[in-house]
């Protein structure tokens, strides 16, 4: 595979050449809201391209439309000169653009070799011919720059080799175009490292990489161009050697405006919560916070900073390997999510389709699965009780469903999130742990959350408010933490909210 530049050889900083792959002002929108506003992107030969962009900028939505997840409502796709209106993702070996997502989507229980050849395993007499197979997967580890044993199981594996695998995977094809989502949200630095030296030999090799990443320091140091892209805009395409941090950041994140409607301030009380040294790497390292009573602290940071998994461990889900909580002055060591329950702490996790309701179960059941132990008597529900706090919840939530017994998977997005939500408020939750509680819904439905965690707020209850949209968080947070790379990198009270020092803290 050869590289194309004008000149024949690969600058440092700018790329010239003509372009693999040039998106022209692609439109998208999902029901009425435009995802992408006309966004132009290109990639050119020998070159690693940062795309940028805070949560719903339209960084994914345009990826999934160039490996064709989503077909474009206007605008066109070129690569190599050649223009498409849409490619299926069966055509994208062909035009040997490959994608390498933040979860790998490796089979952990097979072998290397039969997840980089996954679906191109060579045959001899109808069985799969492990010796050529062998040969085919250690070419495309050599590529890739590691030596592994392609009989070695994944799932022994260390993640930073595990990714390694997955880009050879996609080097099997004969990729040209390497897409690398959040490359390293799990790596330690000298992991990062070696990445690195592996993705500069494979641009040496003729691969062009799009390196999408919230971690300004990656993109200063391995990549050429950077695209930001904001509200479905693209803000700039820039060469990284002419850009500063400040500049970088600023263009990210934009002006943000503040609605203070929704915000009311607070009556805080004593402590409710504290966590002092909690650690579970290399997810996060020593986290220390408190939180009072009626005060609403929103937790922010971006893909990859350990937020989530922070949040697991004060609920017990994901047990921190070291460190202390306190709960009303009290040392707590939750055993499992029960016993948090039990204690007065409810959890709302990221993903509400797996983790956040019972699938293909009535409403009036998904409204009352944290309260049932109150309404029930000798192990029988008294269903009086039963219908009437789930009818008072989803009134309270502005919930539109056409009856109790509807399962809850035929409900909106936002309306099953209003549900999710709506199951912890009860006398016994006391600290409620909302993670990312509005991504995917609308406008009117995450304004109604808002309000319900200053309502719970009001109410003398503690929240803790995670998101990596910070508009949000700043608009409804009486307190922002901060964390970036596993760690609280800024505190920040209401007076003081300011986006480009939330963001620079959030960049650490």
């Amino acid at each position: 595979m050869s590289v194309t530049t004008l000149n024949g050889n690969l600058k440092e900083g700018v790329i010239i050449g003509t372009s693999l792959i040039h998106m022209d002002k692609i439109v998208k929108s999902f029901n009425g809201t435009y995802a992408l506003k006309g966004v132009d992107f290109e990639v050119k030969p020998g070159e690693i391209h940062a795309l940028l962009g805070e949560n719903g900028a339209g960084k994914s939505t345009l990826i999934k439309i160039l490996t064709g997840a989503y077909r474009p409502d206007k605008g066109k796709i070129l690569v190599n000169g050649k223009s498409h209106s849409f490619i299926p993702v069966k055509e994208l070996e062909q035009l040997g653009i490959s994608v390498v997502y933040q979860d790998l989507k490796l089979a952990p229980g097979v072998s290397v070799m039969e997840n980089v050849l996954m679906g191109n395993l060579p045959k001899k007499y109808g069985m799969v011919d492990y010796q050529k197979g062998s040969e085919m997967t250690n070419k495309a580890l050599k590529k890739a720059g590691i030596n592994l044993n392609p009989s070695t199981l994944v799932k022994s594996l260390k993640i930073a080799d595990q990714e390694i695998v997955a880009i050879a995977k996609a080097l099997s094809k004969d990729a040209n175009v390497l897409i690398l989502d959040e490359p390293t949200a799990l790596l330690a630095e000298d992991d990062v490292q070696r990445l690195f030296d592996i993705l500069r030999e494979l641009v040496k090799k003729g691969v062009s990489i799009v390196y999408i990443s919230h971690k300004i320091e990656e993109v200063f140091a391995i990549c050429n161009r950077a695209t930001v892209l904001r509200d479905g805009n693209k803000i700039w395409t820039k060469n990284v050697s002419d850009l500063s941090n400040d500049e970088l950041i600023e263009a990210i994140s934009g002006k943000v405006h503040r609605n203070d409607d929704v915000y009311t301030e607070s009556q805080l009380g004593d402590e409710a919560i504290s966590v002092q040294g909690l650690n579970h790497k290399p997810y996060y390292s020593d986290v220390s916070f408190q939180i009072n009573k009626g005060e609403v602290v929103g937790l922010f940071g971006l893909i990859g900073a350990g937020k989530s998994e922070l949040l697991k461990g004060v609920f017990g889900e994901m047990k921190a390997q070291s460190g202390k909580v306190k709960l009303n002055g009290e040392a707590f060591k939750p055993k499992s999510p029960s016993d948090s329950i039990k204690r007065g702490i409810g959890f709302v996790p990221e993903d509400r389709t797996t983790e956040g309701y019972l699938p293909r179960m009535p409403i009036h059941v998904n409204a009352n699965v944290a309260t049932y132990r109150s309404f029930s008597k000798k192990g029988f529900i008294r269903g009086g009780f039963e219908r009437e706090h789930a009818l008072a919840l989803l009134e309270d939530f502005n919930v539109k469903y056409s009856s109790l017994e509807q399962h809850i998977d035929g409900l909106s997005g936002g309306n099953q999130q209003k549900v999710v939500v709506a199951k912890w408020i009860h006398p016994n939750t006391k600290v409620l742990l909302l993670d990312e509680p509005t991504a995917g819904i609308d406008v009117g439905a995450r304004r109604d959350i808002f309000k319900i965690s200053r309502k719970l707020a009001d109410e003398g209850k503690s929240v803790i408010y995670c998101s990596s949209y910070l508009p949000e968080i700043m608009e409804v947070a009486d307190r922002i933490l901060v964390m970036s790379d596993g760690r609280i990198t800024g505190e920040f009270d209401r007076e003081s909210f300011d986006d480009m020092a939330i963001m620079k803290a959030a960049y650490k």
